[in-house]
């Protein structure tokens, strides 16, 4: 894969321009010059977007050509923090990624990282960096499985595991989580594990294994997700106006879904358990 950032400084230069001139007309000026195009292109951007909700003409074609700017305006904002971000997107050019799908597996994971735990669910959009050429190579990819191509990056890996296998590992984590939640809120980890084994229809030696198997991923956010519920619900005291921003992602996770998780699992993946044995 060819390396645009390799361009030499006039290509960037020109391609800067070629934006700022093509958009200056149809902006309002800034109220301040910020001392960077980029950033002063942006605040006429908002400006021009107030003017248009302002005047709530619901005009599509001036919406549609405003995204466009937008779109344009943060595609130089990437070019400008491409020279802050280069140790991640050095990963692009590793031989071992090269080609494959794992360095778009690990931005993505890096981007969601750096999000607010709430923010996840929400349909905010979200910018990935990508180099140019990763973005074409991943179109290329794409298209070829509309023609019905298989070898694509996008292909599963032959793990020989049960069906659905990373499916069923989040589920695993996700009644793991539901434990730690009961006892957070005072019951003890055996009782914990007997209700949601036997919401799920899995014996509870077998939610002991499965927590053997997984790693602490979140489960004191969990606990304490359940004790906080446990004091609004049996004490009355209201959930905190501050709160840990994870512990509040996992208390809108967890509280009160554990039937309707438990109604999924059975659906999902009941078959592969019997009673009182585990897998």
């Amino acid at each position: 894969m060819s390396d645009q950032r390799d361009r030499p400084p006039s290509w960037r230069q020109a391609h800067k321009a070629s934006f700022m001139e093509k958009y200056s007309k149809i902006l309002p000026a800034a109220e301040a010059d910020t001392g960077n195009e980029t950033l002063s292109l942006i605040a006429r951007l908002i400006g021009g977007m107030d003017i248009i909700e302002a005047q709530k003409s619901g005009d599509d074609d001036k919406l549609v050509e405003t995204a466009s700017v937008a779109l344009g305006a943060a595609q130089q904002t990437a070019m400008e923090f491409e020279r802050f971000l280069k140790p991640f997107l050095r990963a692009f050019e590793e031989p071992s990624f090269r080609d494959s799908r794992d360095p778009l597996k690990w931005m993505l994971t890096f981007t969601a990282s750096t999000l607010f735990p709430g923010a996840r669910k929400e349909p905010d959009l979200v910018f990935v960096p990508l180099p140019a050429n990763y973005v074409s190579f991943l179109i290329e990819h794409l298209n070829a499985l509309d023609h019905g191509e298989r070898d694509t990056i996008f292909q599963p890996n032959q793990t020989g595991k049960h069906s659905h296998p990373y499916a069923w590992a989040k589920a695993r984590e996700e009644a793991i989580l539901h434990v730690c939640f009961m006892q957070g809120g005072g019951r003890t980890k055996t009782s914990s594990r007997e209700l949601v084994g036997k919401a799920i229809g899995v014996a509870s030696n077998t939610l002991r294994d499965w927590e053997r198997e997984i790693s602490d991923f979140d489960f004191d956010n969990a606990r304490e997700a359940g004790r906080l519920e446990e004091q609004r619900i049996n004490v009355g005291i209201p959930w905190p106006k501050v709160m840990d921003a994870h512990v509040e992602a996992m208390a809108d996770r967890l509280s009160g879904k554990l039937p309707g998780f438990a109604r999924w699992y059975r659906e999902e993946f009941g078959k592969r358990h019997w009673a009182g044995a585990g897998d």
